[in-house]
């Protein structure tokens, strides 16, 4: 009753965005020029997923995927001025990801995850724009009209990347909210985001900037 394994087989394919095919400028990224011969990707993929709870109140789930790609449009620097973008002959994506849920009762949960993603081309080089090793912690308290959320991520060094990206060292978060209910209306939110000041960076590009450091925001949402 609190189980279930599935397995899916798919086939997809995206078109090349417009920005892709013609835009040509200055971005932060540096000067980006656009290639209008792009072709679609088309991707076979597959996918196994376990799903399993128990009376205790907790859940796993786990996702094993694997992604066939023709045609993978993939960023690249053309020289030490310009970015531009191309077709591979052929790419493979595979990874994984992890969940598990506890509900510790009526007040208190947790949430844990886990991502893991390898790409290569036919060369074996490694794919632009895959995601980095991440474990994430999040916990919920609930009293009354207050919520609590904590959340923890630790992101993996990566040291293997592709032309138009930069090695990165592992980085630590840490994220802080409170919502107070007012009323039906109207609640009250206060966020502390990177708690403990981390400088890192959010993606793998070589010109990504580094993120905002501590900040703190309160807002208000009243519905009528």
């Amino acid at each position: 009753n609190h189980s279930s394994i599935s397995f899916e087989v798919a086939n997809g394919f995206r078109y090349p965005t417009l920005s892709e095919r013609f835009f040509s400028g200055r971005t932060p990224r540096g000067f980006v020029a656009g290639n209008e011969h792009l072709e679609s990707e088309s991707s076979i993929g597959s996918q196994l997923i376990i799903d399993w709870g128990n009376e205790a109140n907790i859940r796993l789930k786990s996702s094993f995927y694997h992604y066939d790609l023709d045609n993978y449009i993939e960023r690249y620097r053309v020289n030490e001025e310009l970015l531009s973008y191309r077709n591979l002959a052929s790419a493979d994506i595979k990874g994984f990801e992890l969940e598990a849920d506890w509900y510790v009762s009526e007040q208190v949960e947790h949430h844990f995850s886990y991502q893991y993603q390898k790409g290569t081309d036919a060369q074996n080089e490694v794919l632009a724009d895959l995601h980095p090793k991440k474990i994430r912690w999040s916990t919920f308290i609930y009293h009354d009209d207050l919520t609590l959320s904590n959340e923890f991520i630790y992101s993996f060094n990566v040291e293997s990347v592709a032309d138009s990206e930069a090695p990165r060292d592992s980085y630590f978060l840490w994220n802080l909210s409170f919502d107070f209910q007012l009323s039906t209306k109207q609640d009250i939110q206060l966020k502390i985001n990177n708690v403990n000041n981390e400088a890192y960076f959010a993606s793998l590009d070589e010109d990504a900037a580094l993120q905002p450091e501590r900040n703190i925001s309160l807002s208000t949402t009243w519905r009528f």
